[in-house]
């Protein structure tokens, strides 16, 4: 009975989860040459996604929280407060600047003042894409963007820091990186739960290497083709293993 509450009350906390979530009309409009795996590990995720559409700009942000499950989707909603207010308020477009503005909310919301304090912290992908000029800025913490041009993937490196939490002698802070695109670019986003996952004939884990190539043949194909391949190649891979961990993962196709 008391597991039966607890269930009860986690299926609520989704369906706020979900609400907050991009509703299928902006996933369409932001997304329209693009897609989204979206596969938490629990009832609620730690990894979240935030879209917004400015004119020709598509503002697409995809996080990875501490933990999963209950602990995560509590970070995630933290998230999406710091992003309203660094978008929506202060209308911020640059992506380094996004992730400074969520970074200083993040942790004055976790009350984080010393490296004593509570590390609880969020990974972070920022891409603002202009449709119209192909223009694409993109900056990370510890999120990488990877693209795939002219059949040749590159990786374009995130900071090795965090959004949130004190951490001390960061090395690297987020950057915005500016790419000229074409048409028939791609450009992935994605949480590191779909290349942990263990799995195939071994019970290995399926390795970034493997998901990259996974990408990189199929970036030619539509979008809601490659969106079918991503997911049988995860469910596959994964069998009848546990999930473990969150899996997120945001493609787009360029026009």
């Amino acid at each position: 009975e008391q597991n039966k509450d607890l269930i009860d009350s986690i299926n609520y906390a989704q369906r706020i989860q979900q609400a907050i979530l991009p509703e299928k009309e902006t996933i369409d409009k932001v997304l329209k040459n693009g897609f989204v795996f979206y596969n938490p590990k629990n009832i609620v995720s730690g990894d979240f996604y935030w879209l917004h559409q400015i004119d020709d700009m598509s503002i697409i942000i995809l996080f990875d929280c501490t933990g999963h499950g209950v602990p995560g989707a509590l970070l995630t909603m933290l998230g999406n407060d710091a992003i309203n207010k660094a978008v929506l308020e202060r209308k911020i477009l640059d992506p380094s600047l996004i992730l400074q503005s969520m970074n200083s909310d993040m942790k004055h919301s976790l009350k984080q003042k010393t490296a004593g304090d509570n590390q609880d912290s969020l990974e972070a992908a920022v891409v603002v894409f202009n449709a119209a000029t192909k223009e694409l800025k993109y900056a990370g913490a510890n999120i990488s963007l990877t693209l795939v041009q002219n059949n040749a993937l590159q990786i374009i490196q995130a900071a090795k820091c965090s959004v949130g939490s004190v951490q001390e002698n960061v090395v690297q802070h987020p950057q915005t990186h500016t790419l000229q695109l074409n048409s028939n670019d791609s450009f992935y986003l994605y949480t590191d739960g779909y290349a942990d996952q263990f799995g195939g004939d071994k019970g290995k884990k399926f390795k970034y290497k493997v998901l990259e190539n996974l990408l990189k043949d199929n970036a030619h194909k539509q979008a809601n083709e490659q969106y079918t391949i991503v997911k049988e190649a995860f469910q596959s891979w994964k069998g009848q293993l546990e999930q473990v961990d969150d899996v997120s993962l945001i493609g787009y196709k360029v026009a």
